[in-house]
């Protein structure tokens, strides 16, 4: 069974990971990690941390951290 992880949320769910656990590990304060999420504005120092506390492989880094990044920079430009 093949799982798609687009989301930070979806690889969290699929480690069962809590924010409090991965600020745990991170040393990423839950308020930032909840605010990052939703505004999807990571700096790269945090970015580091999180792919390795979750063992996040390589080719999903893009998808997680930056291609949402760059889809809502592009509707912005074209509205």
């Amino acid at each position: 069974m093949k799982v798609e992880i687009d989301t930070l949320q979806d690889l969290m769910r699929l480690r069962k990971v809590t924010v409090a656990k991965l600020s745990e590990g991170t040393g990423i304060s839950e308020d930032t990690i909840r605010r990052r999420m939703k505004d999807k504005d990571w700096r790269m120092s945090e970015v580091d941390k999180l792919v390795k506390v979750l063992d996040i492989p390589k080719n999903c880094v893009y998808v997680i951290f930056f291609e949402p990044v760059l889809e809502a920079n592009s509707s912005e430009v074209t509205e």
